[in-house]
């Protein structure tokens, strides 16, 4: 006959002390009210937590080398005639050898053969223009081509694409004299002007000095800046309906502002729809943006488009 368990009337405190097991319940009990807490929390906190506080380092970078870059007026340089780079003249391989000179020697040596002294500690060595093997595109005039135009990723060898492409073509020129190199085919010749276009030109861009390009960047930015503080200032005396749902989804109002301000929210709505929707507090919103109907976002984006002019 089983035995029917006492219901007693009070806690027995006493007793519970002395027969601990009898909390366990209370403890679960305990946990999960935590477990809650803690969930509310972070929901109520969500868009101060993902904020990114990590401090970051910016490396020094040496700007001597962009402060020589002069200033210059782009345009189109001027095409080549493909025929001509079939037959070399004794000028062309003399300005080529002039060129190679200047600009190639330091790795490749004066006569080509990868002896130059910036070379030394290059791995892979410097390409010996006096031997035709082993050559990473090629030995023949559309691969020495592309290669000064692209460089050889993974080597010393950088690209040349800011020497004209006659430039370029007279360097090869040279360096076709030093070896018995491949001959020159109609075929090569049409793949070099299909694939770089030489008998149309090559469009260069204009070149500032970076001091000037940065004072021009510093002047732009203050602008915007200024810009900025007048239309936030003007969104916080403003009591209309957009004003106030903008107020009330912006976690950073100077931060959305900025962006509108600068052009770089405000040049179309689905592009403005996709990037709040994929992280809202980088922008400058908390997540009650992403509970907004589409007839009240598309409000908040014509407001703001409106503020920014």
């Amino acid at each position: 006959m089983n035995e029917k368990r006492k219901i007693e009337p009070e806690v027995d405190f006493n007793d519970m002390l002395k027969n601990p097991h009898r909390l366990f319940g209370l403890f679960y009990i305990l946990v999960f009210l935590v477990i809650l807490a803690g969930g509310i929390y972070y929901v109520k906190h969500l868009d101060q937590i993902a904020f990114n506080r990590g401090g970051y380092t910016v490396p020094d970078i040496d700007l001597s080398e962009f402060k020589k870059i002069e200033r210059k007026k782009g345009g189109v340089k001027p095409a080549i005639d493909i025929a001509s780079i079939k037959n070399s003249s004794k000028e062309d391989i003399a300005k080529g050898k002039e060129l190679f000179v200047k600009n190639c020697s330091a790795c490749h040596g004066t006569e080509g053969k990868g002896d130059g002294p910036a070379g030394a500690a290059l791995n892979p060595k410097p390409r010996n223009f006096t031997k035709l093997e082993n050559w990473t595109n090629g030995p023949d005039i559309f691969n020495m081509y592309k290669t000064l135009q692209e460089g050889v990723p993974g080597t010393g060898m950088t690209a040349y694409e800011f020497l004209p492409p006659s430039d370029r073509i007279s360097i090869i020129h040279f360096i076709r004299t030093l070896a018995d190199y491949p001959e020159i085919t109609d075929e090569q010749i049409k793949k070099l002007d299909e694939k770089y276009q030489l008998s149309k030109g090559v469009i260069e861009p204009n070149t500032v000095p970076l001091p000037i390009a940065m004072k021009k960047i510093s002047e732009e930015e203050s602008l915007v800046l200024k810009k900025k503080d007048e239309l936030v200032d003007k969104v916080q005396n403003d009591n209309s309906n957009e004003a106030m749902l903008l107020k009330k989804v912006a976690n950073n109002l100077n931060n959305v502002i900025y962006l509108f301000a600068s052009h770089k929210l405000n040049n179309d709505y689905e592009n403005f729809v996709r990037k709040v929707a994929s992280d809202p507090v980088t922008y400058g919103f908390n997540s009650s943006i992403l509970r907004l109907n589409e007839e009240n976002l598309k409000a908040l984006y014509d407001y703001l488009s409106k503020l920014a002019g």
